[in-house]
């Protein structure tokens, strides 16, 4: 009975991770934001069919690169000091999943999977 118990208890919490945002393991984010001062980055609306917004949480961001499902960049945007919010013009994308990657100083921080539609 225990071991049943015990079974169900790991079942519980491992739900709560997965459906909670929780887990650095889910597709699309490379990092969990347990803490405040974790690097986060926003883009909106998602999917996106022309214009988009691009922020992040974090004060050291120098670029954030737009990359396709394979991983080639697509394009680049840099951000001066103190900036954290850009829009973009999305509307020469093809339709499909891609991948925002935030930097600083050449290392990734966070990366973030959106959509593009028609």
């Amino acid at each position: 009975m225990k071991k049943i118990y015990a079974s169900l208890l790991v079942l519980t919490f491992l739900s709560a991770s997965v459906f909670s945002g929780n887990n650095p393991a889910v597709p699309g984010e490379s990092r969990a934001s347990f803490f405040s001062d974790e690097p986060t980055i926003y883009i909106y609306p998602n999917p996106v069919k022309s214009f988009a917004t691009i922020s992040f949480t974090y004060d050291r961001v120098d670029k954030v690169s737009i990359l396709n499902i394979v991983g080639k960049e697509i394009r680049t945007i840099t951000f001066e000091p103190g900036v954290k919010e850009t829009k973009v013009n999305l509307v020469d994308l093809q339709p499909g999943v891609y991948f925002l990657a935030a930097y600083d100083q050449g290392h990734t921080l966070v990366t973030k999977k959106f959509l593009k539609e028609e």
